[in-house]
């Protein structure tokens, strides 16, 4: 049997990854951080395999295969899976019309590829260890389903909560568990999602709703307000359209001020969005929505995606939470919460190294600042750089 160097050299890489990342001894020793020195090296080096780089190359080594190709009925476009890649790290690619919405190992579904993906769920379970939720939020409700690695990934980070999504759109659920091979218990309703625990069965690790996202945060913010059930510890935005937008309903002040009432005492509302240059059009929309977010939720953090310029992850505090209490974390605690997360879960990725670039927003009425949490930082002029200033615009809401 023929095997090709390159199969070698990836299959090398991933053994080195598993031993960094996945070893399962439970002494003090095997605890202690393995991103330092020589370790922190190979670790990256292997990791390049499961990101955007090794995808890069799985696209210059054969001609890609188109798995499924379908038209979305709920205005997703022409919805497609293609494989690339001929050797251990094949991958597929989850697609709307021209729009990259989702991407996976083939040989390992549930792990996060994009980097925006790691940094989103890295910060989504640093933020709710500086908040005070314990080992595992109860509840995780995430809108949108995607590739289905981020609630995959959730539920193995966070144990014991219950990790539920909302996906607007049947075609994708199919797709997601029938070619891109993600397990998932499938619900009947979004109403399903307020019983008990709701169904998530050994071994099916989250579950899927169909229905509207708003319609969803809608009853449970009732359902909280009522006393029926706990609010969301995690609320979690990453939801797109055809055309790179959010939908317009997911960004719309009522939907938001649903979001703000759903959530647990202790509850954070984390989100993607693109992000850009100062004055840019997309970096007015953050801004625009770090202001929405402040008024109908709470104090508000962003955290750059440091490999994916493009993105940023908005993290807000519930009004009244510890962390909507004084001056917020600093960016060590952030990076020490999420850390030990990382090592108590062994991940695949180091998380605490993409937290790191975090920034507390100031909103006034001029607009929104980016500061750095612990130090004083002047009010930063119009003219200066993205990590700066950016003004609002109505221009978000009217489309």
């Amino acid at each position: 049997m023929v095997v090709r160097v390159a199969q070698l050299r990836c299959l090398a890489r991933r053994q080195v990854h598993r031993a960094l990342c996945c070893s399962s001894t439970a002494s003090a020793s095997a605890r202690e951080p393995l991103w330092t020195g020589l370790g922190r090296l190979l670790h990256r080096r292997a990791l390049e395999e499961c990101s955007e780089v090794g995808f890069a190359r799985a696209l210059r080594s054969a001609a890609p295969e188109v798995l499924f190709e379908g038209k979305s009925s709920k205005g997703n476009g022409c919805v497609r899976v293609t494989r690339y890649g001929t050797t251990a790290s094949t991958w597929l690619a989850l697609t709307f019309d021209d729009s990259q919405q989702g991407l996976t190992l083939e040989s390992n579904p549930t792990e996060p590829c994009f980097e925006y993906v790691r940094t989103m769920v890295a910060s989504a379970v640093g933020f709710a260890g500086l908040a005070g939720q314990g080992s595992s939020p109860r509840r995780v409700l995430c809108i949108g389903l995607g590739a289905g690695a981020m609630p995959a990934f959730l539920a193995h980070a966070l144990p014991g909560a219950a990790v539920q999504v909302v996906e607007w759109d049947p075609l994708i659920i199919d797709v997601t568990a029938r070619v891109l091979r993600v397990p998932f218990a499938l619900l009947t309703s979004v109403e399903e999602l307020l019983l008990p625990r709701a169904a998530t069965p050994p071994p099916r690790p989250f579950a899927v709703a169909e229905g509207d996202g708003g319609e969803a945060v809608r009853l449970l913010a009732a359902a909280v307000a009522e006393g029926s059930q706990p609010g969301a510890s995690l609320l979690l935005l990453d939801a797109f359209d055809g055309d790179g937008k959010i939908p317009a309903h997911l960004r719309a002040e009522a939907f938001l001020a649903a979001c703000g009432r759903a959530l647990a005492p202790d509850g954070l509302l984390v989100c993607n969005l693109f992000n850009g240059p100062a004055e840019s059009r997309t970096r007015r929309e953050m801004a625009f929505y770090a202001r929405l977010l402040h008024t109908h939720v709470g104090p508000v953090w962003s955290v750059k995606v440091q490999a994916q310029q493009t993105n940023v992850i908005l993290v807000a505090a519930r009004r009244g939470s510890r962390l909507a209490a004084g001056p917020g974390p600093t960016r060590e605690a952030l990076v020490a919460a999420t850390r030990a997360a990382a090592l108590a879960g062994r991940w695949s990725f180091d998380g605490a190294e993409l937290v790191g670039r975090m920034f507390r927003l100031v909103v006034r009425a001029a607009g929104v600042a980016e500061t750095v949490p612990g130090r004083l930082v002047a009010w930063p002029p119009e003219d200066s750089a993205a990590d700066s200033f950016a003004s609002d615009s109505d221009s978000f809401a009217r489309d």
